[in-house]
């Protein structure tokens, strides 16, 4: 039996379990008790899987649930996963961020996307942002669709809108990588930037009302004016006209606005110029690259044909007044001779002068007759094959 790491690691106990007098409670913690209910399983030992089964009915709970589905689901006890799935969901808002981080992408969007789920919006974007950050790399573009559908989370925490408008531009820029036709950017994603540009206008004015070197500023400040400085000058405009729709501004705080605005906009007309040019660019090179593909292709076939051409001339067809010897011997030639009773040689020894590499074709000249039996076994099919000899080399 091949055993996981936690099982491997329970062993121990289900020996000492084995071991110890009738009726003594097995050993067990949060961590090893779907192991130890794996192996009990294993290796038929009944006493053991209701020992650990009264365990963990006493064991689980809103903080140890979380550790429970992850090992449920490596062992695939199905039913215990969906009952530990389902206190995550209800009971998510509550739980331990440290027990929640440790659950793999596929159970986090299983406990997120429940019908189960009780949590605020603000709540559910705040925790799923931070599991976002501490497993960076593992949401992709599917997931975080999921994980933010409007239908749980039509609010985004202000604190996190920056950091969600980084993650789509991430995700469309890889995206962009992997499909070289795609031509869509995160302004078009849809709902999430839109959610999340609505919910910014607190925290882009953090952003700009900080001094750029401010060692006072406090982490989520710092954050912020990260963040906000990360994102490209496109998504800015859009940024400062949703901060100047929602909130009263003073006049300095317009006039800075608006000047940030106009810088962001110029960036943008001249970022998306310089993009359209490259692409220009690429396309033109690609092009250019594919032309002189087919061009170079051609050129091998035109050389080709000239060459089948100037073949065709060495091949002549064997006229009517040729008499061809009765003796095989005398007309053909095999590399591996073959002898008659008498020693003598049943084909010529002569090779071939030349042999063609590639074709003149006149209608008189010798046959060869082939005969071929149609599938009725009675008529015969006869095919008449003009015959040529080849004069072939300098």
């Amino acid at each position: 039996i091949e055993l996981r790491p936690s099982a491997a690691n329970a062993f121990p106990i289900m020996l000492d379990f084995i071991y110890s007098p009738v009726g003594s409670p097995v050993e067990a913690t949060t961590e090893s008790a779907v192991a130890l209910r794996h192996l009990a399983t294993c290796f038929g030992i009944r006493e053991l899987f209701d020992s650990i089964t009264a365990f963990i009915k006493n064991d689980l709970s809103v903080d140890t649930a979380p550790t429970y589905l992850a090992e449920a689901d490596t062992y695939k006890h199905e039913k215990l996963v969906d009952v530990c799935a389902h206190i995550c969901s209800k009971n998510f808002e509550f739980i331990k961020f440290a027990t929640i981080v440790t659950l793999p992408p596929i159970l986090f969007e299983k406990v997120v996307t429940s019908p189960d789920l009780v949590c605020s919006s603000e709540v559910l974007s705040s925790r799923v942002a931070a599991y976002c950050r501490c497993r960076p790399g593992t949401v992709d573009a599917a997931m975080l669709k999921a994980i933010t559908n409007v239908r749980i989370m039509p609010r985004i925490a202000p604190e996190e809108s920056l950091f969600y408008l980084k993650i789509l531009m991430e995700l469309d820029a890889e995206e962009r990588g992997n499909d070289e036709g795609k031509n869509t950017t995160i302004r078009e994603k849809g709902e999430l930037y839109d959610r999340c540009i609505k919910a910014s206008a607190e925290i882009v004015n953090v952003a700009l009302s900080t001094p750029k070197r401010n060692s006072t500023q406090n982490r989520q400040t710092k954050t912020a004016v990260r963040e906000y400085n990360s994102l490209p000058p496109a998504i800015k405009v859009d940024l400062l006209e949703a901060t100047v729709s929602q909130k009263p501004v003073s006049n300095n705080d317009f006039a800075l606005i608006q000047e940030e605005s106009r810088k962001h906009a110029e960036e943008a007309i001249e970022e998306e110029k310089k993009r359209s040019e490259l692409e220009i660019e690429e396309m033109r090179k690609m092009y250019e690259s594919k032309l002189k593909s087919y061009e170079d292709t051609i050129r091998a076939q035109q050389e080709e044909l000239r060459a089948y051409a100037s073949e065709m001339k060495n091949f002549v067809r064997v006229p009517n007044e040729q008499l061809l010897p009765t003796m095989t011997a005398e007309y053909t030639y095999q590399e591996e001779p073959e002898y008659d009773q008498f020693g003598e040689s049943l084909y010529g020894q002569l090779p071939p002068s030349v042999l063609p590499p590639f074709g003149e074709q006149q209608l008189d000249g010798w046959i060869l007759k082939e005969e071929k039996r149609k599938r009725d076994g009675r008529r015969v099919k006869v095919r008449a094959w003009p015959m040529y000899y080849y004069k072939g080399g300098k």
